[in-house]
């Protein structure tokens, strides 16, 4: 049996996803079926952390240690890090970019620019040891992989690797060095 509670949470959402709410909710025709989605909402996460990073440019988003960056700071990071992409290394859209790094800012702007720049971030486990991440870059055919010093090491020894560009950042360093 629907409570009093169920009814005004019902109505809330209602004017929240009908016509002139915050979040109108609109449908589409995918696999066959009928799906709801959110007709505000950017297309893409490239929009989305554009627009949500442009609307809180000034305010602290990432803190790691002492280290505080804004929005707009790692927007435009992540901006430089897609141009790079493009132009020093020719990546482009459906490329496969490695990330081989324990989570940090710049992890997070390596990921967000390798989107930006049309590739396709792959995440490497960072425990893997030397044969697996050999086998990863294999069957997905990475193109290129940012690696801290430790995985740098372990991509090191994976014979033949060549034909894949693999860049070292120290995630230890601020974000304005570590990427430099």
């Amino acid at each position: 049996m629907r409570t009093e509670l169920d009814q005004r949470m019902d109505a809330v959402m209602a004017a929240m996803t009908g016509e002139g709410g915050q979040l109108p909710v609109a449908t589409m025709e995918r696999f066959g079926q009928t799906l709801p989605y959110i007709a505000a909402a950017p297309p893409t996460l490239n929009a989305y952390f554009a627009h949500f990073c442009a609307q809180h440019r000034d305010v602290e988003f990432l803190v790691a240690g002492d280290e505080r960056l804004t929005f707009g700071q790692v927007y435009d990071a992540a901006t430089r890090v897609a141009h790079a992409l493009v132009d020093g290394y020719g990546i482009g859209k459906g490329d496969r970019v490695g990330i081989a790094a324990r989570n940090s800012p710049s992890w997070i702007v390596l990921y967000m620019g390798i989107l930006m720049a049309g590739g396709v971030a792959t995440l490497l486990n960072g425990w893997w040891q030397t044969e697996e991440f050999e086998t990863a870059i294999r069957d997905v055919g990475v193109r290129m992989v940012f690696a801290d010093p430790p995985r740098a090491r372990r991509l090191a020894a994976i014979a033949g690797l060549s034909d894949v560009a693999v860049e070292t950042f120290d995630d230890l360093k601020p974000l304005q060095t570590a990427l430099d």
